[in-house]
């Protein structure tokens, strides 16, 4: 962020002369969803240009799939496996930076910023163009101290949506949005796999819903009895099979939600990888979740999203779409990014009840089906 200061980003006046695009991707799935329109914008400003994404080998698949993107980059994220050894992260890490470099790029769109893209600032400083999204969260961490030092609460401020900070950030060095819609892409070799993995199953495509009962730290997560309670009001009120679906470390939360269920559900957890679950979710019904990657990527797909939600910021992280609907608690506290939550209960995210969702639920399969 310091860098970006001191070099101080220009605005592009000729798009003829951008020939190589490099975008360092987000490294969460929600965050990589939530970015897509940034590859239709920069296509339609720079339409004869190469981009090329660098991306962390989990979302691989996302990013392949996209129609904007003319060539992927992917990257071995050391934060995510810490258990990688030190010396093949930094020879990795080196040997990528210096093959960047020698690319010559015309234009470099950060969309997070750690020592690798720092280092990558320093070895392109003042050869490109560049953006950085954190110009505006930089701008948001301001106003929140300019809140504390008032006695008055962080909820009190509304923060820019992350997707819309990209699209300002990217229309601050000359690039005209022309869109903020999401494109997600679903390959048919997806969908022709998943046909088969139903046959398999006894499941009748398009006759399901999801349950995506993860988040990344346990005080982003609604109670697993919750889950259960509003699938079941779900299925009895639609006849919908329920899948329960997460990471193969979230297994054991996905079975206790089904073991809570009157109907039978469906548990997928680990047993699919990330183009199953993509192409499950651009079928499914509904899906149900936390504020999540699954929950931000059903709305990329425009399948319909109820996201509960807490301790995070609602307005910077909620799911974007007209086929969302975010249940929260409104509270003082938050947002919270601590990890836990040290009331007695989770004020913001567990009073939210199943019968809500379920009413949310029926509101966005109506309008479905109509």
């Amino acid at each position: 962020m310091v860098l970006y200061y001191l070099n101080i980003p220009r605005r592009i006046k000729n798009p003829d002369t951008i020939k190589k695009i490099l975008v360092i991707n987000n490294d969460f799935l929600g965050d990589t969803v939530i970015s897509t329109p940034l590859y239709s914008n920069l296509r339609h400003n720079f339409p004869h240009s190469e981009i090329t994404v660098v991306c962390d080998k989990v979302y691989l698949p996302l990013l392949e799939s996209n129609i904007y993107v003319n060539r992927i980059i992917p990257f071995h994220n050391s934060r995510k496996n810490p258990d990688f050894p030190l010396f093949k992260r930094l020879r990795d890490a080196f040997t990528l930076l210096i093959k960047l470099r020698r690319s010559n790029y015309d234009l470099i769109v950060e969309l997070y910023t750690d020592l690798f893209t720092l280092v990558l600032a320093i070895f392109y400083i003042f050869a490109s163009f560049r953006m950085e999204k954190q110009r505006y969260a930089l701008k948001d961490t301001i106003n929140i101290y300019r809140l504390m030092i008032r006695n008055r609460s962080p909820r009190f401020y509304k923060y820019t949506h992350d997707q819309h900070k990209i699209l300002k950030a990217l229309n601050s060095i000359g690039v005209k949005i022309v869109t903020d819609e999401m494109s997600v892409f679903v390959k048919d070799e997806w969908k022709h796999g998943l046909y088969h993995k139903f046959q398999d199953l006894g499941i009748e495509m398009g006759k399901y819903f999801i349950i995506a009962p993860g988040a990344s730290w346990e005080g982003k997560r609604w109670s697993s009895k919750n889950f259960s309670r509003a699938g079941d009001l779900i299925f009895d009120e639609f006849g919908y099979q329920p899948f329960i679906c997460g990471t193969a470390n979230e297994s054991e939360l996905c079975r206790e939600v089904a073991s809570h269920m009157d109907c039978e559900a469906t548990v997928l957890a680990g047993g699919i990888n990330l183009t199953e679950f993509i192409a499950i979710v651009s079928q499914a019904r509904l899906l149900i979740g936390n504020d999540s990657g699954p929950s931000h990527l059903a709305a990329g797909l425009k399948t319909p999203v109820v996201a509960i939600m807490g301790t995070s910021d609602i307005e910077a992280f909620m799911p974007l779409g007209k086929k969302v609907r975010v249940l929260y608690r409104e509270v003082l506290c938050g947002p919270c990014y601590s990890g836990k939550c040290y009331m007695p209960r989770n004020i913001c995210l567990q009073p939210v009840t199943p019968e809500e969702v379920a009413t949310a639920a029926r509101e966005l399969l109506m309008i479905q089906r109509s």
